[in-house]
């Protein structure tokens, strides 16, 4: 089956299949000589991206000659792939190594003094996250990088902030991050000090102006 879609073999070429072992002669096999298949279009490489963080739907695109050609969409599987695809007008197949990193997508650790809950005085400041980004590097190692988001343009619904940002991995990979945050007045009012986290209710913060 490999040989048949991609043209790839243990040693290059699969043994013609008139070929019988060699006895006690040789523990190989001994045939016709081994065939190997028609080159493909020359000079085709692969245009679009190697490296992938989402397995669903890879569009493969082939630059020959100048001209790009696009291949029919494939789902792929985690780590490499060998994606096959048609380059037209000569209909020759081209395969390609191609690297999804879906199992390795980026996450993101709350630091334990991270705030869920925002007075209403100071939605007009911002809200900044702190934490880290997690993500495994090319060895598989796990790698924690201090990251902390700041978002604007704050606007409540129903007594709730719902914010979504963006992580990026040690292996260039990004990843959504949701979290809710409460607009109450039983939030302690820092005003313009956005670094303030240690905050108790009813402590006094000095604000910065």
């Amino acid at each position: 089956k490999v040989w048949d879609k991609f043209g790839l073999a243990v040693g290059g070429v699969i043994a013609p299949a008139a070929a019988k072992p060699g006895g006690k002669f040789t523990n190989g096999w001994i045939g016709p000589k081994a065939t190997k298949p028609p080159k493909s279009t020359a000079g085709a490489t692969l245009a679009s991206e190697r490296f992938v963080c989402s397995p669903q739907n890879y569009h493969p695109v082939i630059r020959q000659n100048g001209k790009l050609f696009h291949g029919e969409p494939v789902d792929l599987n985690p780590g490499w792939n060998l994606v096959a695809t048609t380059v037209a007008p000569t209909n020759d197949t081209q395969t390609f190594l191609v690297f999804s990193a879906s199992e390795i997508l980026p996450t993101f650790e709350f630091h334990p003094r991270q705030p869920y809950k925002i007075h209403p005085n100071d939605l007009s400041y911002g809200f900044l996250i702190d934490g880290y980004v997690v993500s495994p590097d090319s060895k598989g190692n796990i790698v924690r990088t201090k990251s902390r988001p700041f978002i604007q343009d704050l606007v409540p619904k129903d007594g709730m902030l719902y914010l979504n940002f963006t992580v990026v991995g040690h292996s260039g990979c990004e990843n959504i991050i949701s979290m809710n945050v409460s607009v109450t007045n039983k939030a302690q009012e820092r005003g313009a000090n956005v670094n303030v986290f240690e905050q108790t209710e009813g402590q006094q913060v000095q604000t910065r102006k």
